[in-house]
């Protein structure tokens, strides 16, 4: 059983989680219905009212399907949810950030890397608090034209005074900005979706991946309940 959305969750903060795999991975489907369920809550006083709702990937991601999911047209929709979703919802936002470390590496090793960089419409370098040396001072000045090879449109902030309410303010998400790349992935995510039987059921136990070879998951299985405040805090504190 997945823990994070639980050790998080602090406040008036509602945080949901889609725990039927990877989303690039799994389909699009389960977004839509969770964002369908997220709604009838709210309408239905059974969860708080709210504004925005922010989806968070990981860094191996592929944020392909997921803006397709968010983003296609869907006129003639036969689905209640699929109306009703695409009525309330629209795609207001791309962020990514971009570690200054380890970013380039990233780059060159992980396709689904690019795609972060060349859909985000703002970029934030991370760890730049860590820059102390000349040299390293100088290479994060020449970021943003390197960046800008990969994605021309996109704001490049760095994250020292980025202010953070201001990355998820509401505005349009533009395809055509993003460049060809950006809508021909698009274009052929649409037809690999069409294409793609809807045989893969949710006791399903294999999907097909998208991810390079040397991808892997493991999991970690506990005979006992993991304690709220345990043995694993305190392990981690001392690393």
């Amino acid at each position: 059983m997945a823990i994070d959305h639980l050790l998080v969750r602090q406040g008036e903060t509602a945080i949901g989680q889609v725990s039927t795999g990877c989303l690039c991975c799994s389909g699009t489907t389960d977004i839509r219905a969770t964002l369908f369920d997220l709604h009838c809550a709210a309408s239905g006083n059974l969860a708080p009212a709210f504004s925005r709702v922010i989806v968070e990937m990981s860094g191996l991601g592929d944020p392909a399907p997921l803006v397709n999911a968010l983003m296609a047209d869907r006129h003639g929709a036969e689905s209640l949810r699929d109306r009703t979703v695409d009525s309330i919802f629209y795609l207001a936002g791309f962020v990514t950030l971009y570690d200054i470390i380890t970013g380039g590496i990233s780059i060159d090793r992980h396709f689904e890397a690019v795609k972060q960089i060349a859909f985000a419409d703002r970029i934030v370098l991370t760890k730049t608090d860590l820059a102390k040396d000349p040299a390293t001072l100088s290479d994060i000045a020449g970021l943003p034209q390197e960046l800008a090879q990969l994605n021309p449109a996109a704001r490049i902030v760095d994250r020292r005074v980025a202010e953070l309410a201001s990355l998820f303010w509401p505005r349009p998400y533009s395809v055509i900005e993003r460049g060809e790349d950006v809508a021909g992935w698009l274009a052929l995510e649409a037809v690999l979706a069409a294409d793609t039987p809807q045989a893969f059921s949710a006791t399903a136990t294999e999907r097909p991946s998208r991810h390079a070879a040397g991808i892997r998951s493991f999991s970690i299985v506990h005979d006992a309940p993991i304690p709220e405040a345990g043995d694993c805090h305190r392990r981690a504190s001392r690393m």
